[in-house]
């Protein structure tokens, strides 16, 4: 049987992390988050407990990774203008949403934030660890931005991998899996 039906990325089928599910019992991360965007569409389980993997060709550097760096760089200089939007909108734009401006002014609680350099900066790291997650610069940018030492520190959290089937609201409840503060300390004093 092959693991996707459609043999592409629509319709395929979900990882499936609860207690008791498929996927449970496979090698996962403690936090649940399992990024889709690092496994190749054409992987299939086939009958017989063999598989098919096809190598993954990794960019050594993506557009919207480009249209992203420059859009912050514009921001910093010049603030918020018209090609900060733009190219912004353009990474938007190919994952199916509505520009910044469009979707502050509707949706946002704050539809002034885009309109400021350190508003749309904000946004723009936002849109940054989006688009960019799992794929290595998250360290960089922290760095960049000089919220290394404040985001680095957080807890570590995720989903509750240890809730059955029938309770996915349970499972989806955030809990908390290493405290930094206290995992510091324990380093440091050698226990």
């Amino acid at each position: 049987m092959e693991n996707s039906p459609s043999r592409s990325d629509e319709n395929t089928w979900t990882t499936q992390l609860r207690l008791g599910l498929f996927g449970s019992g496979l090698s996962i991360p403690v936090t649940t988050y399992y990024p889709k965007k690092l496994v190749n569409w054409k992987f299939a389980f086939k009958d017989g407990n063999s598989s098919h993997i096809e190598e993954y060709p990794w960019p050594m550097m993506r557009l919207a990774d480009l249209y992203l760096m420059y859009a912050e760089a514009l921001n910093e200089s010049e603030g918020p203008t018209a090609d900060v939007f733009l190219y912004l909108d353009k990474i938007r734009k190919r994952a199916g949403l509505e520009g910044i401006q469009e979707s502050w002014s509707k949706y946002a609680l704050n539809p002034a934030k885009p309109t400021s350099k350190q508003g749309l900066r904000s946004i723009i790291q936002r849109e940054r660890n989006i688009e960019m997650s799992f794929e290595g610069s998250r360290f960089w940018d922290l760095k960049r931005w000089k919220l290394a030492a404040q985001e680095l520190n957080k807890n570590i959290t995720g989903w509750d991998r240890n809730q059955d089937k029938d309770h996915p609201e349970l499972f989806y409840k955030e809990q908390t899996f290493f405290n930094n503060v206290l995992w510091h300390r324990e380093i440091t004093s050698g226990r």
